[in-house]
């Protein structure tokens, strides 16, 4: 916890988020220079565009589900929790119109007087923060990595 300030954890943690909403073309604003700034028109259609794609995927996911004429119940409702997942994001990212004031609120968070402070308190909670979304950041690349591999190499069910 020594020579880290308050501003350089969270600042690094709002950084790390806004890079990867930036990858992926999931989120409105970007960091530039020391602040967090809508994107341009361009990204802006771009997030819409991905939302736009993620819907287009869910229906797809719906109309496959259904007209499964060979699949049996369990594999319906198997096809159908999953595609529930699907849904929570969407409804999770669906946002058209871009709202400032999270950019704002990030700004102040980020810039605020109590987060200049170096009191021993504040530094241990914004590490524990820290330290709690890097535990999350990994345990959602290993699930990742060990559920596909469990997909390869032991499939529920054998092969056709």
């Amino acid at each position: 916890m020594e020579g880290h300030s308050d501003t350089t954890v969270l600042t690094r943690l709002i950084k790390r988020n806004l890079k990867y909403g930036d990858i992926y073309g999931c989120s409105y604003s970007t960091w530039q220079g020391d602040r967090v700034i809508p994107k341009s028109r361009r990204g802006k259609n771009f997030v819409r565009l991905t939302i736009m794609l993620h819907l287009l995927y869910f229906l797809a996911q719906i109309c496959s589900i259904s007209t499964a004429t060979q699949a049996t119940l369990v594999d319906r409702i198997e096809a159908g929790m999953i595609s529930v997942i699907y849904f929570v994001a969407l409804a999770f990212r669906w946002e058209f119109h871009v709202d400032p004031v999270a950019a704002q609120l990030l700004n102040y968070i980020s810039n605020s007087p109590a987060m200049q402070s170096t009191s021993q308190k504040s530094t241990r909670i914004l590490f524990c923060i820290g330290f709690i979304l890097d535990l999350t950041e990994i345990y959602i690349w290993l699930w990742a990595i060990i559920l596909a591999a469990l997909t390869i190499f032991l499939p529920c069910k054998p092969p056709v």
